[in-house]
């Protein structure tokens, strides 16, 4: 059997080509689920006028279950009070936070998620978080982060947060 050069060149090229094109439909796949961890990470941030203490507790404790049991934050800003909390902490300052106001909202723009190396993610994005305090008083924070996030047991968890950037409107 002679095998034609140019159609054993021909078959290695197609090989590489849909072994590219697979790579980069996994990554691509994982960034999308990066990226969900995000959008749940701001939904369960979320507080609604009127919203219940209950479901607020309970969005807490949701929320800390994104994160890795410890995960760090780490920040140059006293006021957010960096360092490494249990998932229990988490949702305990998660709660503190939520109850004291009226309204909240967390978004997240402008992310870019790398793969360093397998089961580890390095995510830079902007979040924005405005609400309004029981008291009356209207806040709006804008702070660029770099967050590691984990793979573990299958999903996506923060493992550590970084404030990059304070940002000025």
């Amino acid at each position: 059997m002679v095998v034609n050069l140019r159609q054993a060149a021909i078959v290695a090229a197609a090989v590489l080509a849909a072994g590219a094109l697979l790579n980069w439909m996994l990554r691509d796949d994982e960034a999308d689920r990066v990226r969900k961890r995000f959008e749940r990470l701001a939904e369960l941030a979320e507080v609604a006028p009127g919203a219940h203490i209950v479901a607020t507790g309970l969005a807490s404790r949701g929320l800390a279950d994104l994160f890795t049991d410890p995960a760090t934050l780490r920040t140059p800003l006293h006021e957010l009070g960096g360092g490494t909390y249990s998932r229990q902490q988490i949702a305990q300052n998660a709660l503190a936070l939520k109850g004291g106001c009226e309204r909240l909202t967390l978004t997240f723009v402008d992310l870019e998620t790398r793969f360093p190396s397998s089961g580890n993610a390095v995510s830079t994005v902007t979040a924005r978080l405005k609400g309004v305090h029981r008291t009356g008083g209207e806040f709006a924070e804008t702070r660029e982060l770099e967050c590691r996030l984990v793979k573990a047991d299958g999903e996506w968890r923060f493992a550590d947060c970084t404030v990059v950037e304070v940002l000025k409107r």
